[in-house]
């Protein structure tokens, strides 16, 4: 369990950087993907967790950046 927590704290530091680099959430998650791939972070129970939370992690982003735009306009 310790392992997975971590695994998936990784991922998310991971996941967050990547879109703060990229505006597009399509784009973000194929390049974490990719990251992580490359990396050799995927358990596969971790790659189970990690695509369950990915969309409340999408939505939360698309939140953030949608009060940016709203207030830098």
């Amino acid at each position: 369990m310790l392992t997975l927590s971590f695994n998936f704290k990784t991922h998310v530091v991971i996941f967050a950087s990547l879109c703060s680099i990229s505006h597009y959430s399509i784009i973000c998650i194929f390049r974490y993907m990719y990251v992580s791939y490359g990396l050799g972070f995927f358990g596969t129970k971790t790659l189970e967790l990690t695509m369950s939370n990915l969309q409340k992690l999408l939505q939360s982003i698309a939140k953030i950046s949608l009060r940016k735009r709203i207030g830098t306009s």
